[in-house]
């Protein structure tokens, strides 16, 4: 069955406070074992699993898999989702057992019991956001190059190919920009850091700006990733017709358009898992059973409403437009898209 929400409190703490307590934490000894242990040529692949998602995580881990991939970590939120993973892996071998960690792993923070309700919108899910770039960096204080995985993607290409290999930092592009270097939306959702000090550097700030402007972690990303800032750094921005944001895919009629071969499918700008696995059930990347037994976490209270994304509606004529330029658009290709 799949697994209800859960009702947070949060004790708050002043924005700087909270991160000078974050920062302080030191990554434990566990997770430098198990770096060494996965590490494919001095880099590993992060993702995040909790209660609610634990779905997404075997469908995220089903499609590594099947692309041969084995230097991935899964960081588990909360109890519920490392017992789960923990036991699951135990039990198949194919699902390389000894790829889950617990936050406290990285920064010392103690691990949740489930009840977080980390969906889009609510208070929980931008103080988990803005927790990443402290994952990230515990990597790199380690020596190895890191890549960030959102778990509603699903990867249909090895993006260790795709990707450049010696800058600062590697984004995907989730504006309506027809030009990546000039996007002012540049996406978190896929990224890759390497262990220099301007990329460490970078993460510090973006953790320090996620807490001074008590903001989910893409918009303070993108206000720290100025063009002033670029300038400063190694960098390169993925072409949409390769990684594209769930808006731009929604355009797109594979029966129509045979020459969009994107590397992913990513349900960003879904809200909810719900439908966020009837966009990926949609583009046939849904791949669990509905007979998997998952946690059960406690009902929602908290859940912010909304039907669509502040930007979305905009993006829907945008995104057909960056399609335009890439020559994948019909003109009988409605402007409807699953909001």
């Amino acid at each position: 069955m799949k697994a209800a929400y859960a009702v947070l409190t949060i004790v708050v703490m002043s924005a700087a406070a909270r991160g000078r307590h974050l920062m302080s934490e030191q990554p434990s000894g566990a997770l430098a074992k198990r770096l060494a242990v996965l590490a494919r040529d001095n880099t590993v692949v992060l993702t995040l699993a909790s209660c609610g998602y634990l779905d997404f995580a075997d469908n995220w881990i089903t499609h590594v898999e099947a692309l041969g991939i084995s230097n991935w970590l899964t960081v588990a939120q909360d109890a519920a989702a490392l017992q789960y993973l923990s036991e699951r892996q135990a039990q198949s071998a194919s699902m390389y057992p000894g790829h889950v960690l617990p936050i406290s792993d990285f920064t010392g923070e103690t691990l949740g019991d489930g009840s977080d309700l980390l969906e889009w919108g609510t208070s929980a899910f931008s103080v988990m956001a803005c927790k990443r770039p402290l994952y990230l960096q515990a990597v790199l204080d380690l020596g190895y190059s890191v890549i960030w995985s959102d778990m509603d993607a699903v990867w249909l290409r090895d993006f260790h190919t795709l990707a450049p290999s010696r800058l600062d930092v590697v984004l995907v592009d989730d504006s309506e920009s027809e030009e990546e270097r000039r996007s002012d939306n540049t996406g978190t959702g896929l990224m890759r850091f390497n262990p220099t000090e301007k990329a460490k550097g970078l993460l510090r700030d973006w953790h320090q700006v996620c807490q001074d402007e008590e903001s989910n972690a893409q918009p303070a990303w993108n206000k720290l990733f100025t063009p002033e800032k670029r300038d400063t750094l190694a960098f390169h921005i993925m072409t949409k017709e390769i990684y594209p944001h769930s808006v731009l895919l929604s355009q797109f009629n594979p029966s129509k358009q045979r020459s969009f071969s994107p590397a992913w499918v990513h349900a960003n700008f879904q809200l909810g898992a719900q439908k966020k696995q009837a966009f990926l059930a949609q583009h046939s990347v849904w791949k669990v059973e509905d007979v998997q037994e998952y946690p059960t976490c406690a009902p929602v209270t908290d859940l912010f409403v909304a039907t669509e994304y502040p930007w979305q509606a905009h993006e829907r004529l945008a995104a057909r437009a960056v399609l335009k330029t890439m020559g994948v658009v019909s003109a009988s290709m409605g402007n409807d898209i699953r909001k």
